[in-house]
Parts: C-alpha cells; structure tokens; sequence
C-alpha cells in the first residue's frame, strides 16, 4: 500500500497504553525525535485507563502494548473495536513473534513493531502508514455500506418490477385469449376453407397462442421471483404423469412427420407437483419436437436411477445445441440464436422455469447435446416422500 503523504508540520497526538515505565519514556523520545510537528503523548497503564481516554479525547493514533500485566495488548484491541473504536492502532511487543502479528492483524491492528528493532524512523513509518491504513478501512467500511445500500434499493425496485410484470402479463393475457378464440371460431367456417382469410386466421391463431405462452412463462417467471409460487407435491406415478404429457403432443409429432416414441420401465412413486412437473415435460417435448425434423423420433424414456432415483430423458435427432451455448442454456431468455425446424418461435423462458421447478423437488436437469446431432435432456427426482407444499425461493 502506498503511504499517504502526511503534511510535515501537522502536530501528532499519541495514546501510549503501556504499563512499562522504561518503555513509555523511549518510545516518547523517539515519537518526539521522529515527529516533524508537535507531538501530544497521553499514556494509559491498561485497556480500562485506555478506555477512559478514548472516551474523553480524540487521538490520532495509539501505540498499544502486548503485554499490559494480567491482560494482553489484543483482548484490549478487541474490545476497543466492539465499542467501535476506530482509532489507527500499532502493536507494541518486545518479542518478534509471528503468531502475535497475525493475531494483531486479526484483531484489527493496523501495524506492528517490534521493541527492540524501533528507532524513531522506523516508529514513524509505522505510524504514517497505520494512519494511512485506517483510512483505507474506512474508506473500504463505507463503499460496503453503500453498497448495501444500493443493494437494497434494487431488490425493491426488483420487487417492483416483479409485480408491475405480473400484472402486465395478466392483463395481456385476457384480450389475446379473446382474439385468439375468435380466429378460431371463424376458422371453422365453411365458407372460408381454402380461402386467403383462412390463412390469415390461422397466422393470428398461431401467433395469439405464442404470445399466450409467452404470458405464461412472464406470469411463471414472476412469480417465482416474488416468492409466492407453491408446489403442491404428493406421490405419484410418473409414468402416468408422463404418459399424458406425451399424449398431448402427439397431434404436434404427426403434423411434423416425427415419430413420438415412449418407453417406461417399472419405477416407484415419486413426490411431484403434478401439474407443474407436466408444465416441465411439456417444455421438454415441445422443444425437442420444434427443433427436429420430418422423419426423425423423440423418445422419451422413463427409468431407475439407481435404488433412491428415477429419470426421465427426451432424446431428439434434431437440430442440436452449439457447445459454445450449452453453459448458459438455463438462463432466462437466452435461446441459444435458433428457430424451430418450421420457424416456431421461443420465449427463452422454458428451461429456466423447468430447471428451477425441478431443483424445487429436490432433483436436476441435465443437457447432452451436440450441433447437427440432436439433444438429450435428463430429468433426476428422488424417489418417496410425503405430501407437502414448498415455495419455490426467489
């Protein structure tokens, strides 16, 4: 650390805390001999004396001896800092100990000096450079307070955030659920089968339903952020759970020519939030179908891990994932720059809310994957376990 330079004439008080008569009077001399300006020195025989003259007057700096008697020059250092004193402090000891030094340091000493090697050059530069040292501390000691501060500020306005998100998203969600219902509606008219309308009906349905997604995920994301979504965990036979997510996505593997494979080996139950570990396979499957094409199979696969685990894999031959994206592939929004095999969008949203709904049931989400090749995401949940409910935490 460079020493700050201290103005040459400024006049120097001292708190000397010695019990040694011998010493208090050399190290007076050399403060005296080494001190360009005028020197102020007040001795204190103990920790208690030194206690009263801290309270009393304002030092710039304190010499303090290890050995006061029955008490240690530390236990006092200590209990000077737990008052909040916040004076420069150079540790005074007649034997050369390391272990004194660091426990010095450790204490909150700013410097340390050994007796029999002081001189007043030496006394000083201890004593410039403990000033110089306290000032870094409490430079350091208010950046930190300020940094809570702002710390604290920006949760609120996080805070904030999450609920001004929340809403937002609800009030989206209502009028597009609206439109998209009405494209729907007249869609089934006869009259417009084969039409320009109808084409155009059918992009506003496809559009309406990825914006309601995207409120979906908005709406997840929010609310995890806030603290208020629970999980309604009981035990349940996951293959079941999955068997159903799967066959809600099979319309979606005819339309693009991809066979939807699923295979389930004999596993115990498991303790899930149906609904939201449904919302987790949908993400997965859905994926694998969006970025694969005609003529490839997306199995999915239900199995033992082990005697206290189960899996549950979606294996696709699709697109594949960049290695360079891989370590970020959970973080929201982030959607590794690809489009769907027929152009279908994404929020970036899916796997962050997957990944933290299944670490809520105590499991992982892992990704295999490699360009051009295809994907394998793994699912791992322990296997029993009671009803209960649990917050997921921001």
């Amino acid at each position: 650390m460079e020493l700050a330079q201290t103005p040459r004439a400024r006049s120097l008080s001292v708190l000397v805390v010695d019990d040694n008569d011998v010493d208090v009077d050399v190290t007076t001399e050399n403060l005296h001999a080494a001190w360009p300006g005028p020197v102020r020195v007040t001795r204190a025989r103990d920790g208690a004396e030194a206690a009263r003259s801290l309270e009393r007057e304002t030092f710039d700096v304190c010499l303090l001896d290890y050995h006061l008697g029955a008490e240690s020059g530390i236990d006092v250092l200590r209990a000077a800092r737990a008052r909040g004193t916040d004076i420069p402090v150079v540790m005074l000891t007649a034997d050369a100990d390391h272990d004194v030094d660091v426990a010095a340091s450790a204490a909150g000493a700013d410097d340390y000096l050994d007796k029999c090697r002081s001189s007043p050059v030496i006394l000083e530069r201890a004593i410039r450079y403990a000033m110089s040292h306290r000032r870094g501390v409490r430079e350091l000691r208010e950046q930190n307070l300020e940094l809570a501060r702002v710390n604290l500020e920006l949760e609120r306005l996080d805070r904030e955030k999450n609920v001004l998100l929340g809403m937002a998203a609800h009030d989206l969600r209502n009028p597009i659920g609206i439109v998209q219902s009405y494209a729907e509606l007249l869609a089934t008219s006869p009259e417009l089968a084969g039409t320009e309308a109808a084409e155009i009906l059918e992009t506003m349905r496809r559009s309406c339903a990825h914006m309601t997604a995207m409120i979906d995920d908005l709406l997840d994301v929010s609310t995890i952020a806030s603290g208020t979504l629970l999980l309604e965990r009981r035990p349940c036979d996951l293959a079941e759970v999955v068997r159903g997510v799967v066959a809600q996505h099979t319309a979606m593997a005819d339309a693009k020519k991809i066979v939807l494979e699923l295979t389930c080996l004999p596993v115990p139950p498991v303790r899930i939030d149906p609904a939201r570990f449904e919302q987790v396979m949908a993400n997965l499957i859905a994926n694998a179908l969006k970025y694969s094409h005609a003529g490839t199979r997306v199995i999915v696969r239900v199995a033992p891990r082990g005697e206290d685990r189960v899996l549950v894999s979606v294996s696709d031959q699709g697109i594949g994932i960049a290695a360079e994206f891989l370590p970020r592939l959970f973080r929201p929004f982030e959607r590794a720059q690809r489009a769907g095999t027929s152009g279908e969008k994404s929020t970036g949203l899916g796997l962050a809310i997957a990944q933290r709904v299944v670490e809520a049931h105590g499991g992982t989400i892992e990704v295999s994957s490699r360009s051009g090749e295809g994907s394998t995401f793994t699912v791992v949940l322990p296997v029993g376990g009671d009803a209960d409910r649990v917050a997921l935490s921001p």
